[in-house]
């Protein structure tokens, strides 16, 4: 988008940052993924009515059928048609759901021929996405226009915005490194939970942390040692011998374990303290 007379002037621009989609994100959003459902003809084709083996466009009823199986919490019209909600009260996250769907089902097609009849041109059916491309843009780009805290990625999956993008993306490098290959699966997990654009999943991400913390102690078990020797080599191993900081790191795991311990994190019993911010 061309920019305008205050941004063309460095005039600051108050801009609010949310997670929450209002009907007019909400539409905005539906509008996008509009644009795209001719791409949609490799899964859903229509078969021309002159030429049975022709596709001339996506089969609307069978997507949309399947559409309200997928994602029941959708707003559909009379039509079937994905519409606006009606009722102030709605799922967002299905939204979010819908964008993902036509983003990772969408594929290339090319028009060659124009049936004057039936008023809809022959397509020849691509395995390739690149119209993916032009897609993420557009959503992403309704998602900067309106301050929405999401982004769609090459992956074709919404992720949430987070303070801690940047410290994350100067982690990955860590995290790949390491070698314990169930250590790193329960970090990536954590990391992907958090990234969640719904709180009720990524506070999963809290739990996958202490899970990774219970490893780690565990890392010289198969060498032998029970797990108190096994957390006092790896503390002695990260301290290197100085016992300043291996008084430091042995009271630090012991507050993280506590904390595992008497909150509800990984231990759902009644005695747990809930946490209820999601902050």
């Amino acid at each position: 988008m061309d920019m305008l007379f205050r941004e063309r002037n460095n005039m600051h621009i108050e801009k609010v940052c949310t997670d929450k989609i209002d009907k007019d994100m909400y539409a905005l959003l539906i509008n996008v993924c509009d644009k795209y459902i001719l791409y949609l003809a490799n899964k859903f084709p229509e078969s021309c009515p002159d030429y049975g083996n022709v596709v001339c466009g996506p089969d609307l009823a069978s997507y949309e059928r399947t559409l309200k199986f997928q994602i029941p919490g959708l707003f559909y019209g009379y039509d079937g048609k994905v519409v606006y909600p009606s009722v102030d009260d709605y799922d967002q996250y299905a939204l979010l759901d819908y964008v993902e769907y036509v983003g990772s089902n969408i594929k290339d097609v090319k028009e060659y021929e124009y049936h004057s009849f039936f008023q809809h041109y022959h397509l020849k059916l691509e395995n390739t996405s690149q119209v993916f491309i032009s897609f993420q843009n557009e959503i992403n780009e309704v998602f900067k226009l309106t301050g929405l805290l999401y982004t769609l990625t090459d992956s074709k999956k919404v992720e949430r915005i987070t303070t801690a993008d940047k410290q994350i993306d100067e982690s990955k490098v860590i995290v790949q490194a390491i070698k314990e290959q169930g250590l790193k699966e329960l970090i990536n997990e954590a990391i992907s939970f958090y990234k969640h654009p719904n709180p009720a999943i990524y506070r999963s991400a809290v739990e996958k942390l202490w899970d990774a913390l219970e490893r780690v102690k565990t890392y010289y078990v198969p060498s032998g040692m029970d797990k108190k020797h096994s957390v006092e080599t790896l503390i002695n191993s990260i301290a290197n011998n100085q016992q300043h900081y291996f008084d430091l790191f042995t009271a630090e795991f012991k507050t993280l374990t506590e904390i595992g311990n008497n909150y509800r994190i990984r231990h759902h019993e009644t005695d747990k303290y809930d946490i209820n911010d999601d902050n």
